[in-house]
């Protein structure tokens, strides 16, 4: 963030700014809801994403 405040002068406008903010908030609940994760359900939840990502662009498997 100080980087983002040190550029602000000229390149960065309020608006922006502000959007970068709410990013970084949305990003730090997100991060805490993940640490607070189990160790079992962090594994799963990685499980669950590699899966995703190998599978994205084909059908949705058949159950």
């Amino acid at each position: 963030m100080a980087q983002v405040r040190a550029a602000q002068g000229t390149v960065v406008t309020e608006d922006r700014a502000e959007l970068i903010r709410q990013a970084m908030k949305i990003r730090k609940a997100k991060q805490q809801i993940l640490a607070d994760l189990s160790d079992d359900q962090r594994a799963r939840l990685a499980a669950l994403a590699i899966r995703g990502l190998l599978n994205e662009g084909r059908d949705e498997p058949k159950n």
